[in-house]
């Protein structure tokens, strides 16, 4: 079960990366600018949150 979230994390990851650059910033810009996926996979840990801030 482990890996398969793994995996639809990094997808997801991917998935962003290319959005964010499809409009020509590079990848590390476009996430000082917009921000984080909402969950990732880093360090072999589930990081990020899907609740809104209060």
């Amino acid at each position: 079960m482990t890996d398969r979230l793994a995996r639809l994390l990094r997808t997801q990851e991917q998935l962003w990366d290319h959005y964010l650059t499809s409009f020509g910033t590079s990848g590390r810009g476009a996430r000082a600018a917009l921000g984080e996926p909402p969950l990732r996979w880093s360090g072999g840990r589930l990081r990020g949150r899907v609740l809104p801030d209060r």
